[in-house]
């Protein structure tokens, strides 16, 4: 059996409710960030978007878009909530003898601690630091230590002691 001949409005009109349900698509994607489930909300196959991705490069590119709104949107969401438990916390039910007695207001420091390393990179863990000697460039990484027993004096020697020995092993390390 022929396929139909499709005059130019047709091919037309069918043009303009694909590129419409293309744009649902990428509405609903960017949105729930989910190929099946933005596929579910405007009623079509996901296997649609797989073709699409295939066969229509200017698809692909606003599908690109698409993911990177709902990345920045979600970011943004999930950093809004941290700031949230860091600074305003939460309130957490408190319990005696199997009986809600009050609420206690609950803070997250470590939330706050990324929040801050993130902002300002002073308080990072590690910093790389670029050396440029004989017009060649050497990338050192500095690990900052903790010192398990707290008293960073009394292990001033050996720590003085292991840079020193560091910087005669490391031949990049300018005397």
């Amino acid at each position: 059996m022929p396929k139909p001949v499709r005059t130019t409005r047709q091919k037309r009109n069918r043009e303009i409710e694909l590129r419409a349900l293309q744009r649902a698509f990428l509405r609903a994607y960017a949105y729930c960030g989910g190929v099946t489930k933005a596929a579910k909300v405007i009623k079509t196959s996901h296997v649609h978007h797989l073709k699409w991705l295939v066969k229509d490069p200017e698809y692909a590119a606003k599908f690109e878009e698409a993911a990177v709104a709902y990345r920045v949107r979600m970011i943004e969401l999930y950093e809004k909530e941290c700031d949230k438990r860091a600074i305003e916390g939460w309130d957490e039910p408190v319990f005696y003898q199997g009986l809600q007695t009050g609420l206690k207001r609950k803070f997250s420091d470590i939330l706050l601690m990324f929040r801050l390393k993130k902002l300002d990179p002073s308080y990072r863990d590690s910093q790389q630091i670029n050396v440029q000697q004989n017009n060649q460039t050497n990338v050192h990484q500095t690990q900052i230590r903790v010192v398990e027993d707290g008293d960073w004096y009394s292990n001033a020697d050996r720590l003085a002691s292991e840079a020193a020995a560091e910087s005669d092993t490391d031949p990049t390390v300018a005397s």
